[in-house]
């Protein structure tokens, strides 16, 4: 049975003893911070080296030469390098805080934290260092230098309350329970919070796929090992699995990576023979041909670096990082080599042997992973991972700042010898005296700025994933808080922000070892973890000399017998290092020997050694015994069924491990552990919970979140505390029911809730939705009664420049501060005690210079009382004040809107303080403090707070305090029934239940009500910390919204949900009058003519007088069509926006429509009725709406396109073409081959009728009626937004567009071919084989333009025609026709078909298309369109944009026109071969190079993986020239064919008779016609699953049309 202990804890707190801790249990609480920083100092025990001193020592010693002309110091080229000046740094100490030297008044010269917490300063203490240094290897010189003032952990070793016990630490001014573990900077209490890191010294098989972006031949396969120097510093070494069976080893310098051969590497550690290496990756498993395989290459793929000794590969990576080292010049090229094995290379080692054996095991556990004998590691299971300690990160931190500072003395020398040799004298002390002392050596300043902002600025990175987020305020909001900051581990910034969950799962690898319930829930969660309360984090290194011996004699070999020819024998590996080899059952022994000699303390081995056996296995982890030693793992105790006894486990050995955890679980000879208590498995916050298993889980995870903010006792030393704010409950009760644990960590020093009497019952409907009434008698009592502490600082040093005298003071001008002394003295400060008020004066300073008072006013929007003043000094403790804290405390008594919460996650907000006598009553004249409602259990399954009510209940009738710890109760003991029996021998009901009486009516209740005590906490979440209200107030001054924020007097964010609901009330009034009237009134002039809100414009000012002007429409320019109309302004601002992105916003009022941005508002003019000014703002939210909507159909980069309807988008034949009929003599589909015969045009009498046709090469208009047609046919709210392009002498400006973005897909601007609007398929322009070679043509059909001569002539068509037709295999082509050329030159158009050409569309006059406005895009595609049906009786599919000039709005009409884009990925630039002047450049010699490199590209097999469509012409007798040259060439070297054949589309026309050959089909049906299968160009398939935004929009449109006409 639990204990109140009251008394106890009375005098406990009256006379602290000074020789133990009341609570010793906290203490071991912040153990893993204190002891990660002492071990700065002392490491491994007392009387040992500190981190620090490792870390200065693994620093070495730099050396700068001055190029003196002395042979003293040589290069390795033996180049004179002149004197060598060598100095380091040693005995680093780090002193406890001392008051500062200026101040020579203190007597007692120790600082203590209560002092810098008052004081807003930081807790720190002098770095000191002893810089020495020698010339040429002479005498040793030194100096101590000061390196800066570093902040202290409280209570560590360096703390000046190290060692002190509550009655010393109550003097001190600090709890009598202080902890420490925290840094105080700047005032506040700052905690390096626990990372979870990889496991140090262990090697984890990896599969991830960005290893693949290393080169082309890696693989998806690694092995890591994160390796932890002696002073805790860590490198990560990895190896990468290559394709073709090799292997390269990765390790990184100062952020950038570096990777080496693998056996490179092992040719460097040791002198060792090609038949030693394969017998060490072996170990005599020849049979493994998938091992022996690859060894074998890597030992002949090494041969090509022609390195056969060690001393060569040492010299080998000496010389290529020679410079990326920087290291001494005067070192050899072996000697860098060794120094970068040394530094970067396995660095948990000394001896290379070691390092030669672990790397013959990394790669070795390599291949399995490959060959699938063993399978990854999780590095997201607790198995794998460790924690990165406070001071651990502390010292890595120390380290590269001193070691930036020496490098930074190097460089201020070698900047003196470069600059001014002559006074460069190293024989000298003054000039080394003066060079140090130019560089700045204060650690202490960069040490505070990392503890206070939590970022990492670091030149190396440290080995770490993340650069922020290291440290936070260990906040006393309560003392649940305060304790979960330091138990809390985070796994880093750096997976916050990935998109996997993996990383965020509950495994059960962590059981015992971080808490399954305590994580926040929202962005944190499963990241943000805290340790099970029984877990401890291992610090100091442990004593394991001994488990070398004791291994041997178990008859584990050594570790250089991995050539014995044993291949089923696993390894023996210690933090690291290979100890041997032995067989698996040799392991299986050692490791329980160990096990039964570490539970028994003997043999030397320590407790704290995790000992791991990993069985053999096929696809699990990879075998071996693994024992650790190191600090930061994560140990927990169970006890050891053998004897009883405690035994401290790890997360690796867990894994491997059977732990019953109840009794009943035991299964004898397999079972070898038990867990103490099932609940070590929780944090301590999530042990307070009581009955926590009584509950749902997700209510547990609430109520650790809900425990820490909690209104509670924040501190005992109340006015020695300085925070910026705190909270407090007046009258904190302790638990009726509490967890055991409640007890052992003495949290009635801090109670956080009162006992209430709480009864279920649903009572006056003020208890819906999770609200409870609240007693009016319980609220007079004190119920939930709190303080909040806000602290005011006035700082005068801010008013004046450094250097600057003291001109303010504080005071009161005796005259004019009369009025004010009622709240301010005469010193300028206020009374103890005043009343404050907003605006009421809090102090008063006299700016001396000018005479003038001024008075600092209180802006609180509360009462306040001041509670206190402090005074601040300087460091000096003789400077003027200028520094005042000022701590008011405001009341906050519970109001309605303030939220409470039981323990169970069941939270609510007090909806009415009821008067006793309406309350409910029972029989014995008990009511109830507080009313729930009896809904808030069903869903919530908070049975926990039905057995905490029951058991509250009879505690209090019997006086005692009842355990409420989880897994006490089982079906067979269950809580109701002992709980029960407890009630019924106090004559209450058994179950709990009541009669209870109305308070308003006196009549009983007809059912019995569950009533009972249950603990009930105030959160801090206030009505007063939030109510927000105001009528109008400041706007933004662009956009002239309402700012938001409380503090600024902002508005409170009405979004389309409130004003949905509004609507649904017909609220209209109100919408009317705050979403318009209050918020965003504003009159716009407007032109009716036009419907443009931008155009109107102030011509004349007809008097200044009235403010009478007249406007014009700068469009119509005319006045008669403006109006004044009244609309919200952020609808001017939407109209400004969408001009900013070249949008054009019209208002028409000539027709009753809405249309995308078209918006009807004729019946709004010269209104006054407030509804229908209503109306015209509705618009503008419909506008708004529409305008995400058409921003959301621009696809970025970071969001998928907007989808389109399918049913509204799969391509049709162009119904405008149907009734044109070509001649009849034409072909009716694909030619037999001995049909196509060479010869001159054919004689026909066909022509065209050019005056149906517009002028040649030129735009055709837009007005004519058949291209008005074809327009009305096209849906342009589909074609984009994109604007038309400007192109000034022939070249389109893309100056101004964005190309990265790239919005509209604008090839000319950004080579895009994957249209950004979803409807469109992505543009053709290669061929998917490779070696293809898609044959096309452009600016066909070809004809000298103005003949001279006869030879002008000659080559016209067909001359090129008849060339394909006698090339090899009557060569086909794709020919891209311009409309102006064909109308010219039909009958050669008309035997490039019968020759079986795949014939396309190239526009009439060839243009740069974006440069068209839409309805020129329809003319320039439909005149072409014509033409090719007329002549030749085929409506192509397909067509290619001059100068590839295209982008997604000219792609969607010819889309919607029935054509698809074709472009190119190689240009032959034939279309630049000079032909007269004005006209081409490039000489044939260049054109041939194009097409000598892409065949030698192809017979090298350096070609790409896909085939090639290149650019090329029949557009002058040059280039029908080139073609004829290098076309029998490129049919030796490629798959020659026309651009359909090769993306195997046999339909390249709508006429279904039409079939042409392709890949999969070489020999189609000729001149019959067949059911052809569906187009590739139709792209219903990909938008099956899409939504339509326009069509959303406008039934949204329609929906609030018929709302806004109801209101009227």
């Amino acid at each position: 049975m639990s204990k109140f202990n009251t008394v106890e804890r009375e005098l406990m707190f009256r006379n602290p003893s000074d020789t133990k801790f009341g609570t010793p249990s906290l203490q071991e609480v912040v153990a893993p911070h204190i002891e990660a920083f002492n071990s700065i100092s002392e490491f491994g025990g007392e009387g040992q080296q500190g981190l620090l001193d490792y870390a200065v020592a693994d620093i070495g010693s730099f050396s700068v030469f001055d190029n003196a002309s002395t042979d003293v110091n040589v290069d390795p080229t033996g180049q004179t390098l002149g004197n060598k000046l060598t100095f380091w740094l040693e005995d680093v100490k780090l002193n406890q805080p001392m008051v500062n030297e200026r101040d020579t008044l203190t007597l007692r010269r120790r600082i203590y934290p209560s002092e810098c917490r008052e004081r807003l300063n930081t807790y720190r203490g002098k770095l000191q260092g002893k810089l020495c240094w020698r010339v040429n290897g002479g005498p040793v010189q030194s100096d101590m230098r000061d390196l800066g003032l570093v902040p202290v952990m409280v209570r560590s070793n360096r703390c000046n309350l190290n060692g002190m016990y509550p009655k010393q630490l109550v003097a001190h001014h600090e709890e009598s329970e202080e902890m420490g573990g925290y840094f105080v900077v700047n005032g506040i209490e700052k905690l390096v919070r626990l990372l979870i890191v990889p496991r140090r010294n262990h090697v984890t098989a990896i599969i991830r796929n960005s290893f693949q972006n290393r080169g082309p031949t890696y693989s998806t396969y690694g092995c890591a090992i994160r390796c932890a120097r002696r002073d805790q510093t860590t490198l990560t070494n990895t190896i990468h699995y290559l394709n073709d069976g090799n292997v390269m080893f990765r390790f990184a310098w100062r952020k950038q990576e570096y990777l080496l051969p693998a056996m490179l590497v092992f040719n460097a550690l040791c002198s060792a023979s090609d038949k030693e290496i394969f017998e060490a990756l072996c170990q005599g498993d020849r049979q493994n041909t998938f091992l022996t395989d690859r060894i074998e290459l890597l030992l002949r793929s090494f041969k090509i670096y022609a390195l056969y000794t060690q001393d060569q590969c040492l010299s080998y990576i000496g010389e290529k990082f020679r410079v990326t080292m920087g290291l001494d010049e005067d070192l050899t090229d072996k000697e860098i080599g060794q120094a970068l094995l040394k530094k970067l290379v396995f660095v948990h080692m000394d001896d290379n042997r070691d390092k030669f054996n672990l790397l013959a095991f990394m790669i070795r556990k390599l291949y399995s992973l490959v060959s699938g004998e063993c399978g990854a590691d999780n590095p997201d299971a607790p198995q794998h991972q460790e924690v990165l300690l406070g001071g651990h990160l502390y010292t890595m931190i120390m380290k590269e700042k001193i070691h930036d500072w020496l490098t930074g003395v190097k460089m201020q020398i070698r900047n003196d010898i470069r600059l001014n040799p002559a006074k460069v004298d190293f024989f000298n002390n003054t000039y080394f005296q003066n060079a140090y002392r130019k560089v700045n050596s204060d650690v202490g300043i960069k040490m505070s700025y990392f503890l206070a902002t939590g970022n990492l600025v670091s030149k190396t990175g440290l080995d770490l994933q993340q650069f922020s987020g290291f440290t936070i305020v260990a906040e006393k909001l309560n003392f649940f808080r305060y304790l979960a900051h330091f138990r809390c581990i985070h796994r880093g910034a750096f997976f916050a922000e990935l998109k996997t969950t993996s990383v965020r799962k509950l495994l059960p690898e962590g059981w015992g070892f971080l808490c399954p319930v305590h994580t926040p829930d929202g962005s944190p969660c499963g990241l943000l973890n805290h340790l099970a309360h029984k877990c401890k984090v291992i610090n100091e290194p442990l004593n394991v000399k001994s488990i070398p011996r004791l291994l041997a004699a178990l008859g584990v070999s050594q570790s250089f017998l991995h050539s014995i020819n044993r291949p089923g024998d696993v390894v023996v590996m210690l933090d690291g290092k290979i100890i041997g080899w032995c067989t698996p059952a040799t392991a299986a022994k050692a490791a329980q020997s160990l096990k039964i000699w570490r539970v028994n303390g003997e043999q030397g081995v320590p407790l704290d050694l995790e000992i791991a056996l990993v069985p053999n296995s096929y696809g699990g982890e990879y075998p071996g015994l693994y024992l650790f030693a190191s600090p930061a793992r994560m140990m927990r105790p169970v006890k050891f069924l053998g004897n009883g006894k405690t035994d401290m486990i790890g997360t690796f050995e867990q894994v491997y491990m059977d732990i019953a955890c109840m009794d009943d679980e035991v299964v004898p000879g397999v079972t070898s552990h038990q867990e103490f208590t099932p609940t070590n498995i929780l944090s301590i916050i999530a042990n307070q919970t009581p009955f926590s298993d009584f509950n749902q889980s997700p209510r547990n995870m609430y109520q650790c979140q809900m425990g820490k903010q909690t209104m509670g006792t924040p501190s005992t030393v109340m006015n020695h505390r300085t925070d910026n704010k705190m909270y407090r409950i007046q009258n904190g009760q302790t638990p009726v029911v509490r967890t055991a644990l409640y007890s052992h960590y003495g949290m009635d020093g801090w109670p956080q809730g009162n006992n209430a009497i709480v009864a279920v019952i649903s009572y006056t409907g003020y208890d819906m939705e999770d609200a409870m009434i609240l007693n009016k008698s319980a609220h007079d009592r004190g119920f939930g009664y709190g303080t909040v502490y806000k602290a005011e600082i006035v700082d005068l040093n801010q008013y004046r420049a450094r250097g600057e005298p003291v001109t303010y003071r504080f005071g009161l001008d005796p005259v004019k501060g009369k009025k004010y002394r009622n709240k301010i003295g005469d010193d300028g400060l206020p009374h103890i005690g005043a009343h404050l008020v907003a605006d009421d004066p809090l102090c008063s300073y006299i700016d001396e210079s000018t005479g003038k008072n001024v008075i600092k006013k209180y802006k609180g929007p509360e009462d306040a009382y001041v509670d206190e003043v402090r005074i601040l000094g300087d460091d000096s403790g003789n400077g003027e004040l200028q520094k005042v804290h000022i701590k008011l405390r405001i009341t906050r008594s519970p109001v309605i809107g303030d939220k409470f919460s039981s323990r169970h996650g069941q939270k609510g907000v007090c909806s009415q303080k009821y008067p006793a006598v309406d309350m409910p009553f029972t029989e014995s004249g008990m009511q109830p403090d507080v009313i729930i409602n009896p809904h808030a259990f069903p869903s919530r399954m908070t049975i926990g707070m039905f057995v905490e009510s029951i058991a509250g209940k009879a505690g209090a009738l019997h006086g005692i305090a009842q355990d409420s710890t989880p897994f006490k109760f089982n079906e067979e003991n269950t809580a109701a029934d002992y709980f029960g029996e407890q009630l019924l021998s106090a004559g209450y009901n058994y179950h709990g239940n009541e009669a209870m009486y109305s308070g308003i009516t006196g009549e009983e209740m007809k059912m019995d009500i569950y009533i009972g005590v249950v603990y009930y906490q105030r959160l801090r979440h206030m009505v007063n910390d939030k109510f927000q209200v105001r009528t109008t107030g400041p706007v933004h001054n662009l956009t002239m919204q309402p700012v938001k924020g409380r503090k600024r007097h902002g508005g409170i964010r009405f979004g389309e949900m409130e004003r949905d609901s509004l609507l649904a009330h017909g609220t209209s009034y109100l919408l009317q009058d705050r979403l318009m009237n209050c918020s965003d009134y504003s009159q716009a002039y407007v032109c009716r003519l036009c419907g443009s809100l931008a155009s109107p414009i102030c011509t004349k000012i007809v008097s200044t007088l009235g403010n009478r002007r007249t406007y014009e429409c700068r469009t119509c320019a005319t006045s008669k069509g403006i109006d004044l109309i009244a609309i919200p302004y952020v609808f001017r601002y939407l109209t400004t926006e969408l001009m900013s992105m070249g949008i054009k916003l019209n208002l028409e009022f000539d027709q009753a429509k809405i249309s995308r941005f078209e918006l009807d508002l004729r019946q709004f003019k010269h209104t006054n009725n407030f509804q229908e000014k209503m109306i015209i703002g509705y618009m503008a939210a419909i506008l708004t709406v529409m305008s995400t909507a058409a921003h959301a159909a621009t696809p970025t980069e970071a969001e998928p396109p907007a989808q389109v309807v399918a049913a509204e988008y799969i391509q049709t034949s162009p119904v405008w073409l149907s009734k044109i009929k070509g001649p009849e003599y034409i072909a009716k589909g694909y030619p037999y081959e001995e049909d196509i015969k060479a010869g001159p045009l054919p004689k026909s009498g066909f022509k065209f009728n050019l005056k149906a046709y517009p002028e040649t090469n030129k735009q055709p208009p837009v007005n004519h009626p058949e291209v008005q047609a074809v327009i009305k046919q096209l849906d342009f709210t589909k074609v984009g937004t994109a604007i038309p392009r400007t192109v000034k002498d022939w070249v389109l400006d893309i100056t101004h567009y964005n190309a990265l973005e790239d919005p509209d897909c604008w090839w000319s601007a950004s080579i895009c071919k994957k249209p950004k609007i979803a409807f469109i398929p992505e543009d053709i322009y290669v061929c998917p084989n490779k070696g293809d070679w898609g044959l096309n043509y452009d600016d066909g059909p070809y004809k000298f333009g103005y003949p001279t001569t006869e030879k002008d002539k000659e080559f016209d068509q067909p001359r090129f025609y008849n060339f394909l037709v006698d090339s090899a295999n009557k060569q086909k082509a794709t020919l891209f026709f311009v409309g102006s050329n064909l109308v010219k030159f039909p009958i050669a158009a008309q035997r490039a078909l019968h020759d079986g050409h795949t014939i396309c569309s190239h526009t009439w006059s060839h243009p740069q298309m974006t440069s068209l406005t839409n309805e020129e895009v329809v003319a320039q595609l439909y005149w072409t369109q014509k033409a090719i049906k007329e002549s030749l009786g085929i409506t192509p599919k397909c067509w290619r944009p001059p100068y590839g000039d295209v982008d997604d709005r000219v792609r969607s009409i010819a889309w919607q026109m029935g054509m698809r884009t074709i472009l190119w990925d190689q240009d032959s630039n034939d279309w630049n071969l000079f032909v007269m002047k004005g006209r081409g450049h490039l000489k044939p010699d260049v054109i041939d190079a194009y097409f000598k490199t892409w065949i030698k590209n192809r017979s090298t097999n350096n070609d790409t993986e896909h085939g090639h469509i290149t650019l090329q012409h029949e557009n002058s007798n040059a280039t029908i020239m080139i073609s004829e040259k290098w076309l029998p060439q490129l049919q030796k070297s490629f798959n020659v064919m026309p651009i359909h054949q090769c993306i195997n589309e046999p339909h390249p026309y709508w006429e279904e008779n039409w079939v042409y050959p392709t890949l999969d089909s070489p020999d189609p049906p000729r001149y019959h016609a067949v059911s052809p299968p569906p187009s590739k160009y139709d792209s219903a398939t990909d938008m099956a699953s899409s939504t339509t935004i326009s069509l959303g929009v406008n039934v949204f449109i329609a929906f609030f049309l018929i709302v806004a006409v109801g209101l009227l």
